[in-house]
């Protein structure tokens, strides 16, 4: 419960606040940002009467009601967004956002719809909780960032061999929280990957290996550059899916954006964008070449989509994450295959 105090502390939770559940509680973040801090404060937790995210239920509430705090999962953005009536809803003063990197369009969106609320990025898994909270004031100005580490952590970066690397330079994140876990029950192989040592630590003690590549930055912020086994090597190159996802739902025309690498003969894995569209009348082939273009002003060569897929959905849990290893094995019905459009690009090499 130590998490829980850290997190009232950062994201300003006081006594008597309001907050919506909208996250499951069964999840660490559900529990510890979503229900704990308002609990903890003597607030008010309300639930939703139906299982499921209902984007209708917080303007709804919010309409009759202040509600003072939400922690939010970049999956529920849009659709808030969506079902939103236009007028700044001023009753929030903290928003967190968890779970996954939230791009800038979606941050913005959170913006307009809560002008005058703290927003803040918060990183963590189940095994370490709390280990980043991002500051408001880089909420807009560093989206790519997830913040500083939590008062109740440390961070560091570091290569394959377990030390640390220069500031600025990618390596795996590892932390230490006061309320990290210290094993898998019956699960030592995942147990001896995830608690581990760092070589050059004169402590000697056990870190965890979040699984997620990164760097900090001068000031100590963090940044998730992808989750290590998102990253796709496409032609001897490594290209992280964030940033290709960044860059694609900045198109106005993509609702929402997943980025996978599929096997490949001539790139050993080739660089598959997964788009749910904003309208279904828009014909996939010209959106596909429009977002081709789109990434060619603001990507490098090889790491431009070599497919587009389109569904009417993105698969997620029931935590709001998309389910990237569902996509891999997906068959695509509708898949424009974009390599006779990118023969003047170097062979796999930077563009």
């Amino acid at each position: 419960m130590i998490d829980v105090l850290t997190v009232i502390v950062h994201l300003g939770v006081k006594r008597d606040y309001k907050t919506i559940a909208f996250a499951p509680t069964y999840h660490a973040v559900g529990l510890g940002r979503g229900f704990m801090p308002s609990f903890w404060q003597a607030g008010t937790v309300i639930f939703p009467a139906t299982p499921g995210f209902s984007p209708a239920f917080l303007h709804q509430v919010a309409a009759v009601e202040d509600v003072h705090y939400v922690m939010l999962v970049p999956g529920m953005i849009e659709p808030l967004y969506r079902a939103w009536d236009g007028r700044p809803i001023g009753c929030l003063k903290s928003v967190s956002v968890s779970s996954a990197p939230t791009p800038l369009r979606l941050r913005r969106q959170l913006a307009e719809m809560f002008p005058t609320a703290d927003l803040m990025m918060g990183y963590g898994m189940t095994e370490s909780f709390s280990i980043s909270l991002q500051r408001p004031a880089d909420f807009l100005g560093h989206p790519e960032g997830v913040g500083e580490p939590s008062l109740d952590a440390r961070v560091r970066i570091v290569d394959d061999d377990g030390r640390s690397v220069p500031r600025g330079e990618v390596g795996h994140i590892v932390a230490r929280t006061l309320a990290m876990g210290l094993y898998y029950n019956n699960d030592a192989e995942n147990t001896r990957l995830t608690f581990r040592r760092c070589t050059d630590d004169p402590e000697g003690m056990e870190w965890i290996f979040t699984g997620d590549l990164g760097r900090l930055d001068p000031d100590g912020r963090v940044t998730i550059v992808d989750r290590a086994k998102d990253i796709i090597i496409s032609g001897g190159e490594n290209v992280s899916s964030a940033e290709v996802e960044a860059a694609i739902i900045e198109h106005p025309k993509v609702r929402e954006c997943a980025i996978v690498g599929l096997p490949d003969e001539r790139w050993g894995e080739a660089v598959c964008a997964v788009v749910v569209k904003t309208a279904e009348d828009i014909a996939d082939e010209a959106l596909a070449r429009e977002i081709l273009a789109h990434c060619r002003r603001r990507l490098g060569g090889y790491k431009l989509p070599k497919r587009i897929a389109f569904l009417d959905v993105l698969p997620r849990s029931p935590f709001g994450k998309v389910l990237k290893r569902d996509l891999r094995k997906s068959h695509f019905a509708r898949l424009v295959d974009l390599e006779s459009e990118q023969k003047d690009e170097s062979k796999g090499g930077r563009a």
